[in-house]
């Protein structure tokens, strides 16, 4: 049997015929599609760590600013059981 011969092909032939455009631009977002595919696959398999951003964070001694007459304030906020906001400042 000719594969050309089933109606789904048929139908799939002549509708690249009648709309040229359209089936061209329907073709160029599989093709994109098919393509990320394949990374998303080859960068699972490769094991690649995927770029996270983590925030660097620095913490200080308060003692310190204690001893030379700053003030260390500090403000923090729950924002879940997961999450919290903390703000500091240091003055002198």
């Amino acid at each position: 049997m000719d594969i050309t011969q089933l109606p789904v092909i048929r139908f799939c032939i002549r509708y690249v015929k009648t709309y040229k455009i359209k089936s061209a631009l329907i073709g160029g977002a599989l093709l994109v599609l098919a393509g990320m595919g394949v990374q998303t696959l080859l960068q699972q398999v490769s094991g690649e760590p995927t770029l996270e951003r983590t925030p660097r964070v620095s913490l200080l001694n308060v003692d310190e600013y204690r001893l030379e007459n700053a003030v260390v304030e500090s403000v923090g906020e729950v924002e879940s059981l997961s999450q919290v906001e903390l703000k500091s400042q240091v003055s002198e």
